[in-house]
């Protein structure tokens, strides 16, 4: 059960594409812990991606014009600067013991799930899993193609809902791992 975190958003921006089932994103976010100090993180993540994008010029619209969804060698990519408008949240799991997360938890390992479009103009959803406990994790990786059967313990102790307007072209999901780090303003270390 996930309850609210005390942790604000203030902005988003972020970078990624994919090509073939190959997907990369970087960016950057901007929170308020509660007591109303910024910190900057930046992520860089890398995965599994399923995407319809550009083969050529006018690859993506012949191929949403003909209703075919082929996942054939595509390309696809968004850019998603601060100055378009982002939404987010920040949730706490019963991971997180003490009363809320605090600025280390948000650093270190994190999992993130993205679906988006965008034809020049478009948006994306994501949810980023964050306070990953990695060596309770690691006997569970076994586990990964049965976990919607597999009863397994809450793992993170937050996670990040994120909205955004984007510029780009392409239509896709991706699944991508990869690491936290803070950015300006702030000197703490991850936990683990």
């Amino acid at each position: 059960m996930l309850r609210p975190s005390a942790w604000s958003f203030r902005n988003y921006e972020s970078m990624g594409g994919s090509v073939l089932a190959a997907g990369a994103q970087i960016g950057t976010l901007l929170l308020s812990d509660p007591g109303g100090q910024a910190h900057e993180y930046r992520y860089t993540t890398g995965g599994v991606s399923a995407a319809v994008g550009a083969r050529g010029a006018g690859g993506w619209i012949q191929t949403v014009i003909n209703g075919l969804l082929k996942f054939s060698p595509m390309i696809a990519g968004h850019v998603a600067p601060r100055d378009l408008p982002s939404r987010g949240s920040l949730w706490l799991t019963s991971a997180c013991p003490q009363g809320d997360l605090q600025p280390a938890d948000l650093a270190g390992a994190c999992v993130l799930g993205e679906i988006g479009g965008s034809l020049l103009g478009g948006a994306s959803g994501s949810v980023m899993l964050v306070g990953l406990d990695l060596p309770r994790m690691a006997p569970y990786l076994a586990l990964l193609p049965f976990l919607p059967f597999a009863r397994v313990p809450l793992l993170f102790k937050g996670v990040i809902l994120l909205g955004c307007l984007q510029v780009g072209l392409g239509v896709g999901a991706s699944g991508l791992v990869g690491q936290i780090d803070h950015g300006k303003g702030c000197s703490c270390t991850p936990r683990h």
